[in-house]
């Protein structure tokens, strides 16, 4: 009978090892900080870009939080001459559509003021062509 308890111990202890090793596998992204895929931050990217006043869209950061809760920051450039009132109107309506669109990012984080060239385009999200030394977007 203690051979059997033995056993049975050991195949306790094998099923435990084989369920944590599961759930690690995968639970592994959420652990070390994952974030949103590329194409999604291309995405809101696209969104924030269609919005008047908007000139540019600096780095898009983001890390998961929870399973369905992902927190994101961004940095959006207004065209010369905008007024606080129209980009808090730009930033509300970049926000109303990101949420609307993806209901998982429950922290959303915007920011307005240009962003140094050497970051703006730093990051595999990006859509466009880094800047040149000047400043200037180069064109495709």
């Amino acid at each position: 009978m203690a051979v059997f308890d033995g056993a049975a111990s050991m195949l306790i202890g094998v099923l435990l090892a084989v369920v944590a090793s599961f759930l690690t596998w995968q639970s592994r992204d959420l652990l070390i900080g994952e974030g949103i895929r590329p194409e999604t931050a291309r995405a809101i990217r696209g969104i924030a870009l269609a919005v008047p006043g908007v000139r540019d869209v600096g780095r898009i950061l983001s890390m998961y939080v929870g399973p369905d809760d992902a927190l994101v920051t961004m940095d959006l450039d207004f065209d010369p001459g905008t007024d606080a009132a129209d980009a808090a109107l730009a930033i509300a309506d970049v926000e109303r559509q990101v949420r609307a669109r993806f209901p998982m990012i429950k922290r959303l984080f915007i920011e307005s003021g240009a962003v140094p060239a050497s970051q703006r385009w730093s990051r595999p999200d990006a859509i466009r062509a880094p800047a040149d030394p000047s400043g200037t977007p180069a064109s495709s």
